[in-house]
């Protein structure tokens, strides 16, 4: 996979140059680099909270914020740690440790889930015992300040609950695009509505922000692809569509991504043309139903000059293909 970076500043605008080869091959070329990276598993600070059971009274919470890094990058996590510490003036034997859970939830979040943590019985005295637990987030989770709850039960029901303490995870963009080239099977002079041999291509959100909030945050600058023999001879980018949907194994105008149903966007050499309906949201792309975190462009070249000689075109005078994400 290539890697993204942010363009402009604060503005969360991605491109993604990739070259289009035709007989054919569209070859990804990445502006940038360094979003992408393991997440690995962090050194923080334990998050400490005291809570008195029996009268189910809260005592203090201690240490309660830190902050934690999330780093882009595929199927990884961070781990940090967690330090909940429990009174209980009949003495710690009687604390049901099966009932103790801890999680975390984004304050003002939407659609985050929440993160439950695992815990065990760390150390324990007369009165107190201190249980460690380990909180496992994922690279999308949204930034901001979360809120931690704890909670737990003796062997008489008694519970106790501790919602004060939080911590806060940074801001994270990041993007990949795959496959790295595409293909079309041979074409000749005059062939109308070829579709891509091997598209989707996958645009993945590799962070926790979302681009934009509706469809239509995708666009795409194209160029013309001249022959690399004959230069006066050209497959034209407005030739060109790209759409989120495909007829499937189709042939022809009826497929959907060579504008059957006007789902395909014409593109262009001049500006970025948007693509109906493509939007990237934030998400666990790992699932792989093509729209958590991601979204999928199909490609069709509709039509081929009848003037038209066999050899490569490609974008090498004209400059590359740029995908752009805001």
């Amino acid at each position: 996979m290539k890697e993204g970076k942010v363009l402009g500043g604060n503005k969360n605008t991605f491109v993604f140059i990739f070259l289009l080869l035709l007989l054919i091959a569209l070859i990804a070329v990445g502006l940038f680099s360094g979003f992408l990276g393991k997440i690995t598993t962090l050194a923080t600070n334990p998050v400490g909270v005291n809570i008195t059971v029996g009268a189910a009274a809260i005592i203090d919470v201690g240490n309660g914020s830190t902050t934690q890094t999330l780093i882009a990058g595929p199927r990884n996590t961070t781990r940090t740690g967690i330090n909940f510490t429990v009174y209980h003036g009949a003495g710690t034997t009687i604390l049901d440790d099966s009932t103790l859970f801890v999680n975390a939830t984004l304050w003002g979040g939407t659609g985050e889930m929440t993160r439950n943590a695992s815990c065990t019985r760390y150390n324990s005295s007369a009165s107190y015992v201190t249980y460690y637990c380990n909180l496992t987030l994922f690279w999308y989770d949204g930034a901001g300040t979360w809120n931690l709850t704890a909670f737990i039960k003796d062997n008489n029901s008694n519970a106790a609950t501790n919602s004060t303490a939080t911590f806060s995870i940074n801001s994270l963009t990041g993007f990949e695009i795959a496959p790295t080239n595409l293909t079309w099977a041979a074409i000749g002079p005059g062939s109308t509505n070829q579709t891509s041999s091997n598209d989707p291509v996958n645009l993945t959100n590799t962070g926790n922000q979302q681009f934009g909030v509706s469809a239509g945050n995708v666009s795409l600058n194209s160029t013309n692809l001249q022959g690399e023999v004959t230069s006066s001879q050209n497959l034209f980018a407005v030739n060109f569509t790209a759409s989120t949907v495909t007829g499937g194994a189709c042939t022809g105008a009826v497929c959907t991504e060579c504008g059957a149903g006007n789902t395909g966007s014409n593109l262009n050499n001049t500006y970025y043309k948007n693509i109906t309906s493509a939007f990237l949201p934030k998400g666990n792309y790992t699932v792989g139903d093509g729209t958590t975190g991601q979204e999928q462009l199909y490609f069709c070249l509709r039509i081929a000059g009848g003037d038209l000689s066999s050899q490569a075109y490609s974008t090498k005078a004209n400059g590359f293909w740029t995908v752009q994400i805001a």
